[in-house]
This record gives C-alpha cells, sequence and structure tokens, in this order.
C-alpha cells in the first residue's frame, strides 16, 4: 500500500490524519484504527508528513493549537490559549484600543 492508498482507506473509514510537527496524529472512532493500519502508517510514516498539511498548529507560536481550537475573526486561524492572551493583551494596550 502506499501513501495516496492508505489516505484513501483512512478516509473511507473516516479516520482523520493530519500532521504536527514531526509527528501524525489521528481522530478514529474506537476500533476504526487496526493494527495493521497503525503498522502501514508507521512505515510511510515520513511520506505522509511530506504530503499532508501542518493542520492544527497556532498561527503565532507554531504549537499545536488543538488544545483550544480558538480561531481569528476571519475563522481560519487557530491560536494557542498564551499567544491568544498575549495578543488580546497587546491589542487592549493604551493607544491601541480596539474601536
Amino acid at each position: 500500500m502506499n501513501s495516496a492508498e492508505l489516505l484513501a482507506e483512512l478516509s473511507r473509514r473516516g479516520i482523520e490524519l493530519r500532521s504536527s510537527g514531526d509527528e501524525l496524529r489521528y481522530r478514529a472512532a474506537k476500533g476504526t484504527l487496526t493494527p495493521e493500519l497503525r503498522a502501514t502508517i508507521s512505515v510511510l510514516k515520513s511520506e505522509l508528513l511530506a504530503i499532508l498539511p501542518a493542520q492544527g498548529l497556532c498561527i503565532c507560536c507554531g504549537t499545536d493549537g488543538l488544545r483550544a481550537r480558538l480561531t481569528d475573526r476571519e475563522g481560519g486561524a487557530l491560536w494557542c490559549p498564551q499567544c491568544l492572551y498575549a495578543e488580546a493583551e497587546r491589542q487592549m494596550a493604551p493607544g491601541r484600543r480596539p474601536q
């Protein structure tokens, strides 16, 4: 099985696979990610990391923003809690009050 076939199979089973830095993360219903699929993912890890977009990373510091899933006003960018708080503090600094 190549990486494209694996991704198709994972999608067919409803398994979401994404990259996070140099790691792969998945979301799957219990029992859908079989030991065989796990082994195939492990074998193809470097190929998968090369083709999967880095998703769920904080746009400010690059850490895993999935802990919060906080988005910007346009609804696209993720922020981790620390960066979101720092940005809010920066926005509220004297002379920078939002209108």
